[in-house]
């Protein structure tokens, strides 16, 4: 799923995903959320997967053979305990106010060694980096910073807030909300070479190296420093108080 001038649009490369590896998800039980049009659902059923759709406003979904369920990921899902053998849970993280809560839900409706794919846009790709350092946004030229206007929708017939790119979230964090709600970061892949990244890691990286390795160092030190004070006060002895 990752090469140099494939296409960058992530429901393209999701696409060439399923039909690639099609014999991952023929006769498995696979929720897809947030559905939206139905897009993917489509390409799951064609691979002869058994699909629950799923989305925040599930009137705008159009695939005839399947039905969308309403479905909101800040709260509760309407689906059983350990029902799924995978999650696509494609682009939707980004708008979520609470991601933890996300992912604790996705756990529930998997079953043990159940797979979830994730796509969001890559806020970690240094083009998003300087983008976000110079104008708070993540697209410099394309996108406003976020703001109540036009990052903030609500649903027609739903007491419900439609976020934006409100919460995005880097990698790193992503990868944190999987290992304390029970997953296991299995393979990351980008989409491809973005040119512009790749330029500023030319620039950057000087910097980004001795950073890195400064820090790695550093929080060595205070792990072994931890370490240290955490046995000297096993081995102190206990003091009453009165």
């Amino acid at each position: 799923m990752n090469d140099l001038f494939g296409p960058k649009e992530i429901k393209k490369r999701v696409k060439n995903y399923i039909n690639e590896h099609g014999h991952l998800f023929n006769g498995k039980t696979v929720v897809d959320i947030p559905a939206g049009n139905g897009y993917t659902t489509g390409l799951l059923l064609d691979a002869g997967a058994k699909v629950m759709a799923v989305d925040l406003i599930p009137e705008f979904f159009t695939e005839t053979r399947a039905q969308c369920i309403y479905g909101d990921l800040n709260k509760k899902l309407n689906i059983e305990d350990s029902s799924a053998d995978i999650v696509f849970f494609q682009e939707g993280i980004e708008h979520l106010e609470n991601p933890l809560q996300a992912f604790r839900e996705l756990n529930r409706v998997l079953k043990t060694g159940g797979t979830l794919f994730l796509t969001t846009p890559n806020v970690s790709k240094l083009k998003s980096r300087v983008s976000h350092f110079l104008f708070e946004t993540e697209t410099i030229g394309r996108r406003m910073p976020p703001n109540e206007i036009d990052t903030v929708w609500l649903a027609k017939n739903h007491n419900d807030i439609y976020f934006g790119h409100l919460f995005l979230t880097g990698i790193q964090k992503l990868r944190t909300f999987g290992a304390v709600t029970g997953f296991a970061l299995v393979k990351a892949m980008g989409t491809r070479l973005n040119l512009k990244s790749l330029y500023y890691f030319v620039v950057f990286y000087p910097f980004i190296l001795i950073s890195s390795v400064l820090s790695y160092f550093r929080n060595i030190k205070k792990l072994k420093n931890n370490e240290a004070d955490l046995q000297r006060k096993k081995n102190l002895p206990r003091t009453a108080y009165t």
